[in-house]
């Protein structure tokens, strides 16, 4: 069984609801009646956390069997025994009970966001101090929360060795200002272009992915989670490529956790090239690799980035297929392809005829199959690159339609 976590959407609200529920009647049965009563988290806490970005679910063969808020930043009920520092804290941990040993998977996904976590829970709920306790988790003191009601609080320190901030001055040690000017004007990066803001070092991609493999297995993913909110593009590149190998080493529920790692931070893989040198070798990978019962895992997830208002995440959904169509599997390049007839940026027009073509080189007939149905509808530049390797004649003919 392979586990994936996402962040939660409104439409989650009532699942997480009913899994609140269930969790009631287990801390009831176990001791603790008092610490969530009859009604609590109060949903509207968690219409805030989905709103910031802050509330995740777990998922099991596409069914959510768990839900926990991780929030960023300092908490201020923690002010007393902080010590002033950024970490990340825990908040609203609860499962349906249909699959156990659900915590140590959530503490490894909080370990990949911060190298502090803390964690705070009630005396009465035996379970989870078990589970904090197990984890390593040390205790620091009673919190008091807005209620007034005690907590008993604790934190787990990660050390690691290799801090982005050596990974960042060693790009910066490389960077060329006149490469930088062609490849600021060669991304679109002016005023109301796609790559608006972004900013270059001026290096080339062997540069950035030698570095990469430099480094490669050894930082840990809440370093690469700094890189990735770096202003410079070749560092946000570096970060991907370090999950790129990643994943190549990963095997079952890891794998599956840097996928949705590299979706919690699809965003700032905001130019093409980005998407490009990771999507297929990040999500197109995972998608491709069969699960522990032999089937292979849903795509349903290239649906919800295609259908996402965000560009990046929509060129990640069709890009992604490049690994399954490397593995004889067309459907999801074929149902994106047909989703995107009518979309209206040329970054998805280039990407989807790209794809199609891919196909075309492993079942010519797929291809034709699907330009005889749809090519009258297909967008001009998505058309030229589907058929860029077909015969001059037979290019001619389908773009006379």
């Amino acid at each position: 069984m392979v586990l994936s976590i996402r962040k939660a959407e409104e439409s989650d609200t009532e699942i997480i609801g009913s899994i609140f529920a269930v969790a009631r009647q287990f801390m009831a049965r176990t001791g603790n009646p008092t610490q969530w009563g009859n009604s609590s988290p109060d949903m509207n806490l968690v219409a805030g956390d989905i709103r910031r970005k802050e509330s995740y679910v777990i998922e099991s063969d596409g069914k959510i069997v768990a839900t926990f808020a991780m929030v960023k930043g300092r908490d201020p009920h923690y002010s007393a025994i902080d010590n002033g520092e950024h970490y990340l804290t825990l908040h609203r941990v609860a499962t349906d009970g249909s699959i156990k040993g659900l915590m140590p998977l959530i503490f490894q996904w909080a370990d990949m966001h911060s190298p502090i976590l803390r964690i705070d829970t009630h005396a009465a709920n035996a379970p989870m101090l078990n589970r904090i306790e197990e984890a390593g988790f040390v205790f620091d003191g009673i919190v008091t929360m807005d209620d007034g009601s005690p907590r008993r609080a604790f934190h787990r320190r990660k050390q690691f060795d290799f801090p982005a901030s050596d990974i960042i001055n060693r790009l910066k040690s490389m960077q060329d200002s006149d490469q930088r000017k062609v490849l600021m004007r060669f991304f679109k990066t002016g005023t109301g272009e796609y790559g608006e803001g972004d900013e270059f070092l001026g290096l080339k991609v062997p540069q950035t992915r030698q570095i990469a493999k430099e480094y490669r297995l050894k930082v840990p993913f809440h370093q690469i989670a700094l890189m990735l909110g770096s202003e410079w593009h070749e560092v946000r590149l570096c970060a991907l490529l370090l999950l790129v190998e990643e994943m190549k080493k990963a095997q079952g529920q890891h794998a599956s956790l840097i996928a949705d790692f590299y979706l919690d931070y699809a965003e700032r893989a905001n130019n093409w090239d980005l998407v490009d040198l990771s999507a297929p070798y990040i999500i197109g990978e995972w998608l491709s690799r069969k699960k522990p019962d032999g089937k292979l895992p849903s795509t349903d997830i290239l649906i919800r980035l295609s259908s996402s208002e965000n560009l990046w995440r929509q060129r990640i959904a069709i890009v992604s297929t490049y690994t399954l169509i490397r593995s004889g599997i067309f459907e999801p390049t074929l149902a994106l392809s047909k989703k995107y007839l009518t979309h209206k940026h040329d970054l998805i027009h280039k990407a989807t005829g790209w794809m199609l073509r891919e196909m075309g080189k492993r079942d010519l007939d797929a291809l034709r199959g699907f330009l005889d149905t749809y090519q009258k509808q297909m967008p001009r530049t998505a058309l030229r690159y589907a058929i860029e390797k077909l015969s001059a004649e037979e290019r001619r003919r389908r773009l006379a339609r």
